[in-house]
């Protein structure tokens, strides 16, 4: 868990926590006193409270002091190293991957041998798979005979980058929803679980004051991670609650409560606070008398001394007990955290735990195994199979003596960054998980991939008929399956309001252009290129930008400059890509089931030309994007774009050429100015199309 300050030796910063305690206010206020110290301390002493925060896990601390001691030195490769590891320990991925750059080009690798290792991870975590596959090949072409962790973790990773490009587009129609801030918060919330119908357990790190015997305690106030309940009435979140002191112990971060499916048995785990002694140990209660008794600590067997044991789930057992799944990092295991089960007998006694094997368990961590009672499914989350972030949530069957291989749920549930905590409802079709992606809340001094939510999924509702044909497919049996379920004709009325509402979410898309292209200084209206084509040619385009758009500049502003060119790239062409893909998804999902639609495409340019030429422009980027639309996922829109001898067209494509008259007139059309009428983000947001929709209804209407 991370705390939000460092310990400092100077006093400054425990006077100060221990004024901000007295006055109950929340620690992380204490940075706003930071800058004066900050600004007043050299880059020695800077560098030296930044390695204490660092060395306690407080990774946002030590990002804040690493920085200022580059801004007072931006020579130093050594600090630039600190500053870019804190960002990416921090989840602070975007920042990670530039100063980790920027370490390159001032060290080459010298002295930092994992710098291409790393600058590959922070891409990974963004998306960036080709760039990622690039780096991390970088690292292992000079390392391959290290034969160690990271050679061997770099030639995994660019299977995994193959393995993301593959399967970015998956079959499963999945609603997912932030649980909204009544239950998440600026911190992390974690481990949520569906106990019944109506109540629902969670934890988060957010400080809180002690609740003893049912009342809340305002004088103490402790940062541990705490467990939350809530009610659920008709979809609405009603009472949260932290839990009382027999759950709580202000001594420990206390998280991971489930509940068997009989309901008998409740566990959850206590980990320690102290940063040196990382032990974490699982405790029960029995619902003896229609009351949850006292919380116990599991034996031996279980808690062993010297390691950390947490995050279980529990079922049903033929021995009339319950089969215990557990994450462990004791000896004996494939590395990190491994999944661990043992039984818990009725006579109270408990099995010695086995590991669940080498095809589940990976030199990497597995963590949060969650067991579905109805599939014979264990859920879990790992950073070593095949995914397309750091922690991805896979799958594997119990068979009679053996776990199948490992299936990863696929891009509609998994995303770039991490992934975990997955649980689903006994029908199948409906849970929770918890995710660090952006959308989730977070601080505003930290990045939008600092902290965990807690998500809702649904699978989208299908014809009774057909969900006895829902399937999971793929017979490969190889590392890189992954799981996908499909979808058959017809979706259900709710079903396709669901996906429409999905789509509206997306809209109106924007789609990013290199200046004058397609086919530059040319007057057709048309063009035989590809948009996605187009897309792949401008990404790699990136670098030329940043200098390009950086160029005359120093320090600061320098910095400022390739960094909002970084964003403009992640968050506009990169995100924009794959929303693209996502609409084209559920646009033939609807299509396929006999909906009309109705899509608007409106080009614009830049003011670098006549507006007669931009308008010729404008229609040659259209055109661009229809050539995608024909040839995506294998033709499979082409029938519905063109006119049927039996039928008329049921996707139905308007094209709006508005050339540069409805552009900005903030962009520099001076071509002497190369930085700010083509290169700067403010121009490169000119040069796009705009995807719109208007929903028909059934076909014949």
């Amino acid at each position: 868990m991370k705390v939000l300050i460092a310990e400092d030796k100077t006093g400054l910063a425990e006077k100060l926590m221990d004024f901000l305690r007295k006055k109950r206010y929340v620690v992380y206020l204490l940075l706003l006193f930071l800058p004066n110290y900050l600004h007043s301390q050299s880059v020695t002493t800077l560098i030296s409270d930044g390695d204490d925060a660092f060395a306690i896990g407080n990774f946002y601390a030590a990002s804040v002091f690493y920085q200022k001691a580059w801004e007072k030195d931006t020579q130093d490769a050594g600090t630039a190293w600190k500053l870019a590891e804190a960002f990416l320990l921090d989840n602070n991925y975007v920042d990670a991957e530039i100063y980790h750059t920027k370490v390159l080009i001032k060290d080459a690798g010298k002295n930092f041998p994992l710098v291409f290792f790393r600058i590959a991870s922070a891409q990974k975590y963004l998306g960036k798979y080709m760039e990622a596959k690039k780096n991390f090949s970088s690292y292992y072409k000079s390392h391959y005979k290290d034969g160690d962790y990271f050679m061997k973790k770099a030639e995994k990773e660019i299977e995994s980058c193959n393995f993301a490009l593959r399967n970015s587009n998956d079959s499963l129609l999945v609603q997912i929803e932030n649980c909204g801030p009544v239950i998440n918060s600026v911190y992390s919330e974690l481990s949520p679980f569906r106990a019944s119908d109506s109540t629902f357990y969670f934890s988060s790190s957010k400080p809180r004051f002690v609740k003893q015997n049912g009342k809340v305690v305002d004088s103490i106030l402790v940062n541990h991670a705490g467990i939350y309940y809530a009610d659920i009435h008709d979809s609405t979140w009603k009472n949260i609650s932290q839990a009382d002191s027999v759950f709580n112990n202000i001594n420990y971060h206390n998280a991971n409560v489930c509940i068997s499916p009989d309901k008998k048995i409740l566990l959850f785990s206590r980990c320690k606070t102290d940063k040196n002694e990382k032990e974490c140990a699982l405790y029960s209660r029995k619902f003896i008398n229609d009351k949850w008794s006292k919380a116990e600590r599991l034996n031996e067997k279980v808690n062993l001394s010297g390691t950390s044991n947490t995050q279980p789930s529990v079922s049903l057992d033929i021995t009339g007990g319950y089969q215990l799944y557990f994450a462990s990092d004791r000896v004996g295991g494939f590395g990190g955290f491994d999944i661990w089960s043992c039984t818990l007998l009725p006579d109270g006694k408990v099995t010695n735990p086995i590991n669940l094997g080498k095809s589940i368990n990976t030199p990497d961590d597995e963590i949060t195994p969650f067991y579905q009672e109805n599939e014979k499914t264990l859920y879990f989350s790992s950073t070593w199979h095949n995914g397309f972030g750091g922690f991805d949530i896979f799958r594997t069957e119990r068979k009679s003596l053996y776990w199948s291989e490992p299936l990863n749920l696929g891009h509609s549930v998994n995303s770039s960054y991490n992934d975990l905590y997955f649980t689903i409802n006994r029908y199948g079709n409906a849970g929770y998980f918890t995710s660090n992606r952006p959308g989730s809340m977070h601080d505003s001094l930290k990045g939008l991939t600092c902290c965990n939510d807690i998500y809702y999924f649904k699978i989208i509702e299908k014809e009774k008929s057909a969900e006895k044909n829902e399937t999971i497919y793929d017979t490969s049996k190889t590392a890189s399956s992954s799981v996908s379920l499909t979808l058959p004709s017809p979706v259900t009325a709710q079903g396709q309001n669901v996906i429409l509402k999905e789509m509206q979410k997306l809209l109106p898309l924007s789609l990013f252009f290199h200046n004058d292209e397609p086919d530059p200084a040319t007057l057709s209206p048309t063009t035989s290129k590809n948009f996605m084509e187009l897309t792949q040619n401008y990404k790699l385009m990136k670098d030329i930008y940043k200098i390009e758009y950086a160029n005359g500049l120093e320090g600061e502003e320098k910095n400022n400059a390739v960094r909002d060119i970084e964003d403009f790239f992640f968050y506009q062409v990169e995100n924009n890509e794959k929303k693209l893909n996502r609409f084209l998804e559920l646009l033939l999902s609807l299509l396929e089931n006999g909906r009309k639609v109705e899509v608007t495409l409106k080009g614009y340019c830049s003011p670098l030309n006549s507006n007669e030429y931009n308008t010729l422009l404008a229609k040659r980027r259209i055109s661009s994007l229809i050539n995608y639309f024909k040839t995506w996922n294998n033709s499979a829109l082409l029938t519905y774009i063109e006119t049927r001898k039996d039928k008329e067209k049921m996707l139905i494509i308007i094209e709006e050429s508005i050339g540069e008259l409805k552009t900005t007139g903030i962009v520099s059309d001076d071509l002497n100015d190369l930085r700010n009428s083509v290169y700067s983000p403010s121009a490169a947001k000119e040069r796009k199309i705009e995807v719109r929709m208007a929903e028909w209804g059934e076909e014949g209407d």
